[in-house]
């Protein structure tokens, strides 16, 4: 656990109904809240949702396999794809994931209910 005063991100989340807000703004609310609003609330760490080339590929097959009428053409046509080809995908998939949408913040650590905010 981490007392509201050590909390440097600046977003914090509150468990179960996944409400992010400004820290300063909790921090300013902090010594006005019951220690029920208090509790569930976790610093934050910033992430991106990111897809794997591989995994998207493999998933392609699968989908255009119902028509191929063919009981190895997973296997052959996962086979064919070469690393380069990997590779360039994987950088047209980073650069779509690399934007605000796709931008989600993980659970750090608890924030102690019980502290008192220091001024």
């Amino acid at each position: 656990m981490i007392s509201i005063n050590d909390v440097k991100c600046e977003y914090i989340l509150k468990q179960g109904n996944d409400l992010v807000d400004c820290t300063e703004h909790i921090k300013t609310a902090w010594a006005n809240m019951t220690k029920e609003e208090k509790e569930g609330w976790y610093t934050t760490k910033i992430e991106y949702l990111r897809v794997k080339a591989d995994d998207l590929i493999e998933c392609f097959v699968d989908l255009i396999n119902e028509e191929a009428y063919s009981n190895d053409f997973c296997e052959k046509t996962t086979k064919s794809v070469t690393n380069q080809q990997k590779q360039k995908l994987q950088e047209a998939l980073d650069d779509i994931t690399n934007n605000p949408e796709f931008m989600v913040y993980r659970e750090m650590k608890l924030i102690d209910p019980n502290s008192k905010v220091v001024k």
